[in-house]
């Protein structure tokens, strides 16, 4: 349905385009615009337009946030169907210089209507910190036992 509504604004804009100008602006209009929808699809590895940013493109605060592994992507469901939570292991550094700590990040991934998600920083799409406290809480949410043993000895190993 995505990919359907972004063809029809494309030939919408190129039909306003031919009202307003000549023939090669025109042409170059809809060059431009297939350029766009082009990116748009390789940017989402293949993929028309998804309906939110996955967890994987989620970068943000470079300065202190790298991660490591999307250990829960939010692809089912939670409690209501526009909910969909995920759960990543990473590093993060509170300043230049310091050892990074291994933590784990949650966020809502987006929808049609805002394919940011939450938490958000100037239109750029964030993870939180989960509380150290709330570690093994949130791992026994995960679905993979693999994930768990991977966030267990990882988070383990950086108490050390």
């Amino acid at each position: 349905m995505v990919k359907q509504a972004t063809i029809w604004a494309l030939r919408g804009y190129a039909a306003k385009s031919c009202r307003l100008a000549d023939g090669l602006k025109n042409r170059l209009t809809i060059f431009m615009g297939v350029i766009w929808f082009l990116r748009q699809t390789l940017k989402n590895k293949g993929h028309a337009m998804s309906d939110y940013i996955t967890p994987d493109q989620v970068d943000s605060p470079r300065r202190h946030w790298s991660l490591i592994k999307v250990l829960e992507d939010g692809a089912k469901p939670d409690v209501r169907d526009d909910c969909r939570v995920a759960i990543a292991i990473g590093t993060w550094r509170d300043e230049e210089g310091d050892t990074p700590d291994t933590v784990l990040g949650m966020r809502w991934n987006g929808n049609e209507d805002s394919r940011i998600g939450n938490p958000q920083s100037r239109g750029l799409p964030t993870w939180f910190i989960v509380p150290s406290r709330l570690n093994d809480a949130v791992i026994d949410t995960l679905s993979s036992e693999d994930n768990k043993a991977l966030a267990r000895s990882l988070l383990k190993a950086t108490k050390r």
